[in-house]
């Protein structure tokens, strides 16, 4: 499950060239995927624990102020991503902020409201 596209993700990081697709491609999923995980029961999940789309991929049942936060937001975690390929986390979410599921600041600052946590 992807909640940007390749091309979105491209322009977002400033990339003219499809060499790092492949990667940034592989990007775009664990984003999309820490995204849903870190927002709980806020979006409807499926048996598989994907949020449920339209045939064309977009989110059902959400409005669309929200689609467009969880797109910027999934768009900021892939910038972090690409930019710390390493793991060095030269620019991690300091220690005083948590860590949000691995987010990056940008990211959650733009979910931290929309998150309605669950209790195991």
């Amino acid at each position: 499950m992807m909640l940007v596209t390749l091309a979105q993700a491209r322009d977002h990081i400033r990339s003219d060239t499809d060499a790092d697709d492949a990667d940034l491609t592989l990007k775009i999923e664990a984003a999309s995927s820490m995204v849903v995980s870190y927002l709980g029961s806020f979006l409807e999940l499926d048996s598989e624990g994907e949020p449920f789309q339209d045939s064309q991929g977009e989110l059902i049942g959400l409005k669309d102020r929200h689609k467009r936060r969880l797109q910027m937001a999934t768009l900021l975690q892939v910038a972090f991503l690409y930019r710390e390929r390493d793991g060095s986390q030269e620019h991690a979410v300091p220690s005083q902020y948590g860590y949000g599921y691995g987010l990056c600041l940008g990211a959650l600052t733009q979910l931290y409201d929309l998150r309605k946590p669950t209790v195991a």
